[in-house]
């Protein structure tokens, strides 16, 4: 993806960290572009298991990328976006997230 947006005049920089380590993400990018003016929590995957055979190891991972990731990320431009008086976040869902899916514990 850095290719394609750099071949037609853009920025881009590719970061490999967990969305845990929101800090690490977010400093890259202060590094690579001096700010950040939004953010997009999209960062998300499903354990296709059902609830009685899923591990707790399993549900932590969920857990870790889609609730804890979006507040580190969140947490770690907070302070640069009141700063500047800008900057917007937005979080997405999956259907899976709003309606179930098949076999799993939110399951319609």
């Amino acid at each position: 993806m850095v290719k394609e947006i750099t071949a037609f005049g853009g920025k881009a920089l590719a970061n490999h960290d967990d969305v845990v380590n929101g800090d690490k993400i977010v400093k890259a990018a202060v590094d690579a572009f001096g700010t950040v003016d939004i953010l997009i929590n999209n960062a998300g995957f499903l354990r296709d298991v059902g609830f009685l055979k899923m591990t707790d190891d399993d549900f932590t991972s969920v857990v870790q990328c889609h609730l804890f990731g979006t507040y580190k990320l969140t947490r770690a431009v907070w302070n640069i976006m009141r700063d500047k008086s800008f900057g917007r976040i937005i979080n997405t869902c999956s259907g899976s997230g709003i309606y179930g899916s098949f076999g799993q514990v939110v399951n319609k």
